[in-house]
């Protein structure tokens, strides 16, 4: 499992450093399921997220000028399990291979305007 320490390189992110305040920031959202938005100036359909959603067998997005869907699914130790980004709005999961548990998971769509969204990150439970 990966740590994060104040005013060290987070791994993977060039060199990026994270404080205290933006940690704290960053994990003050995540409890109240606020999503982040990114964007960027660019051409062409604009990118409208409506809703986000899993069945169970598949990550989905609705709205406009969706260019790709992307999941990441973490364990409740903080382990990534799955990861994979797919062009559409649809990302096809078979949950069938993890155990009986609570997992986490963030979505991210990438829209034809250079523009993203992330979702908050939610969590669903398998029980079977």
């Amino acid at each position: 499992m990966r740590l994060w320490i104040n005013r060290e390189p987070v791994p993977n992110t060039g060199g990026q450093v994270i404080s205290d305040e933006k940690m704290m920031e960053l994990f003050a959202l995540w409890t109240k399921g606020t999503p982040v938005k990114a964007a960027s100036a660019s051409t062409g359909v604009a990118l409208e997220v409506k809703q986000i959603g899993f069945t169970g067998s598949r990550f989905f997005a609705q709205g406009s000028g969706i260019k790709s869907i992307g999941v990441q699914v973490w364990d409740l130790a903080g382990k990534l399990i799955f990861s994979k980004e797919e062009s559409g709005s649809v990302l096809a999961f078979n949950d069938r291979t993890l155990a009986n548990g609570v997992y986490l998971y963030v979505v991210r769509v990438r829209g034809f305007d250079g523009r993203e969204y992330v979702s908050a990150v939610r969590k669903f439970v398998i029980v079977r």
